[in-house]
């Protein structure tokens, strides 16, 4: 069953915050950093997204990745639940201080969300746009908030609704969703590591996951089990939109990363351009890259040994960009600054223009038009549980926050 892989929790744990033109949350480290993502999202429709990352693999010779196993769980986006819904019915509670008083900032048809999942929850969305609860500024605090209360009454719903009809996971299904999750990084204490970095116990991910895969299958087995596609609509979709099926020449990158934070000293900056000059260093002379970059990268890529995959030129930030045109395969560039920090990258292939053949692309449109089917069935549905739900906000700072 093609449940919800890895990081998918972070769909629930963390909504992507979505901020006005004005307002720039820097993009964490992470493999996919070097690129304009930005850019890229406003440019490309969502599903045309997803099937141009498929297409990188299928073109570079490899089998397309699995969601959240490639880079780590900031570089996987996905939409706030504020995003899919209707507003409910919502009770605005000023006077209900008692429960306030135990830590209860709302009740979804009379089950109580707790304030200190919620808090965990904010504080690693934040964290996952380089921010904390102190440095955010009022604007962003409030977005965050807003998005994980509308997204924990979602999850709650999808969830009771799910459990009410008989929907169960065993324990070695949320085991197994979890070892896909561990075996993205180097060891478990690396993965232990990056849950205490977001501020999230394995207790509190397994427990939110094994509550997703109850969603996941629900949706699968009950709402969308009937869901199908026409081998014409496969073919008018892969005729309507050429331009999603052509790769521009592409580049196969390596990268070691020392972030430099926003509002950073001038000595902080020193500090972090001799680290990456240290590090390029060592393997100019004969260290491995992969082992370097683990030790020394703060790029989500580390794990990976620095390896980020291909991306078109395109894709990539200035001053890489430049870089990256007439590097030699397998020599290093020059220390490079960037928005996010210092770069040191190494070209390990290039790959000519191709244009993916219907034959090759069928059933990856396939399966890409079944889970948007899939998605909007679920949207629906979510929108019919809020219509019919009754919550109740009983912190008075979250009223009219933007959940409903």
């Amino acid at each position: 069953m093609n449940f919800a892989l890895a990081w998918t929790i972070y769909a629930l744990n963390a909504a992507v915050i979505e901020t006005p033109a004005s307002t720039e949350l820097p993009l964490p480290p992470s493999g996919v950093a070097l690129m304009e993502i930005d850019r890229m999202k406003n440019a490309l429709p969502r599903a045309g997204a997803r099937l141009i990352s498929r297409f990188r693999s299928v073109t570079a010779g490899r089998s397309p990745r699995r969601p959240g196993r490639a880079f780590a769980p900031h570089g996987f986006q996905w939409r706030a639940l504020s995003l899919l819904v209707v507003p409910a019915l919502f009770t605005l509670v000023a006077g209900c201080m008692g429960d306030q008083a135990n830590d209860v900032i709302a009740k979804v048809n009379g089950n109580p969300l707790q304030r200190e999942e919620f808090d965990n929850r904010v504080a690693s969305l934040l964290i996952q746009n380089d921010l904390t609860v102190e440095d955010a500024s009022p604007a962003t605090l409030q977005q965050a908030r807003s998005a994980v209360l509308e997204s924990m009454i979602g999850q709650a719903l999808m969830y009771d609704a799910a459990k009410a009809a008989g929907t169960e996971v065993s324990p070695d299904e949320v085991e197994l969703e979890l070892s896909f999750a561990r075996a993205r990084y180097a060891s478990r204490e690396e993965f232990q590591q990056e849950l205490e970095r977001r501020g999230i116990t394995e207790e509190s991910y397994k427990n939110n996951l094994a509550h997703e895969l109850v969603i996941q299958k629900y949706v699968e087995n009950e709402l969308t089990s009937d869901i199908a596609l026409s081998d014409d609509e496969v073919r008018a979709y892969y005729d309507a939109n050429p331009t999603e099926f052509h790769r521009e020449p592409s580049v196969q990158l390596r990268q070691i990363v020392v972030k430099v934070d926003r509002g950073a000293s001038e000595e902080q900056v020193n500090q972090a351009r001799t680290a990456a000059e240290r590090a390029r260093e060592r393997v100019r002379t004969g260290q491995e890259f992969a082992d370097v970059a683990r030790e020394v990268s703060d790029d989500g890529s580390a794990a990976n040994g620095g390896l980020v995959g291909d991306v078109t030129l395109e894709e990539l930030v200035s001053p890489l960009r430049e870089a990256v045109v007439d590097l030699p395969i397998g020599e290093l560039s020059p220390v490079l600054r960037s928005r996010f920090g210092f770069h040191v990258l190494r070209v390990e292939a290039r790959q000519d223009a191709k244009s993916l053949t219907f034959a090759d692309a069928e059933e990856m449109i396939r399966q890409q038009l079944l889970e948007e089917r899939k998605q909007a069935a679920r949207d629906r549905w979510l929108r019919q549980l809020r219509a019919e739900a009754r919550v109740e906000i009983l912190d008075p700072e979250l009223m009219g926050g933007g959940a409903g």
